[in-house]
């Protein structure tokens, strides 16, 4: 009975289990007295990438989802301006019939935020 439920706990682990492939690193520089830029670096794997932040102009069911940031509201900050990235890789994307943003290897977001 032990060997089977050990065998279970294995395997219901390994159903949950998920390889990341990416590695995240935030940091914020002072732009000015009440202004940051907050600046989300990552890492990506190899054969691995993230789309852009600007989403595909043929939206569609079949459309890849643009890399979203969310910032909840509150009352220390707001928020300035649009987030930029460093310039994606563009290309047609057959599987999706349509031009696609993507970043390979590394990426760098940046959103400017204003305390309050």
């Amino acid at each position: 009975m032990k060997k089977i439920s050990l065998l279970i706990l294995l395997f219901v682990s390994q159903l949950s289990a998920q390889v990341i492939h990416q590695k995240w690193n935030v940091e914020a520089k002072k732009v000015s007295d009440c202004e940051y830029d907050i600046i989300f670096k990552v890492k990506i794997d190899k054969k691995w990438h993230i789309y852009s932040i600007v989403p595909s102009k043929d939206v569609g069911e079949s459309t890849p989802s643009a890399a979203y940031f969310n910032f909840t509201k509150n009352n220390s900050f707001e928020v300035v301006g649009k987030m930029s990235e460093t310039k994606p890789h563009k290309f047609f994307d057959s599987t999706f019939k349509t031009m696609v943003g993507t970043h390979e290897n590394e990426a760098i977001f940046t959103q400017r935020i204003k305390l309050l």
